[in-house]
């Protein structure tokens, strides 16, 4: 954000993940910042043999976050890159629905017991909240408008 010349107000750490207020930011802005954090987790891939716990959480946590989906970093992007919001909408629940029938096959179809469905469904909620978050709060992530 600082090498974007972005104005940083506040971070909060939760158990929900990190939140950010920052000033307004170009779509092309948005875009280098949102591909920041998934880069520097394939960064850390290389260094698999020096340190294999944190490299494969980074990448598996790099991929889970590069999801099309509003607000994870994939959703920023394609937010970024299309203006378009109602094909953005279109591609988000596509997304949700193939993550939803991917743990159902993961349940049913590979008998893999319920981790899978519970999976999808803590990526569904988290979606869904956090659309429900900028709706109710009048805010996306990306702006000064987070903290009141």
């Amino acid at each position: 954000l600082r090498l974007c010349g972005v104005e940083i107000s506040a971070v909060t750490v939760a158990i929900g993940g990190a939140r950010m207020g920052v000033g307004e930011m170009s779509r092309k802005q948005e875009l280098l910042c949102a591909l920041a954090g998934p880069v520097a987790g394939f960064l850390l891939f290389p260094l698999r043999h020096f340190i294999p716990r944190t490299s494969f959480c980074a990448l598996i946590h790099s991929l889970y976050n590069l999801l099309p989906i509003y607000p994870l970093d994939g959703g920023r992007v394609l937010h970024s890159i299309c203006p378009n919001t109602g094909f953005c909408a279109v591609i988000e629940i596509c997304c949700l629905l193939m993550i939803g029938l991917a743990g159902l096959y993961g349940c049913v179809g590979l008998k893999l017991g319920f981790m899978p469905l519970l999976i999808a469904g803590m990526t569904i909620h988290r979606a869904l909240a956090g659309k429900g978050l900028e709706k109710r709060l009048r805010f996306r992530y990306n702006r000064l408008r987070i903290y009141k």
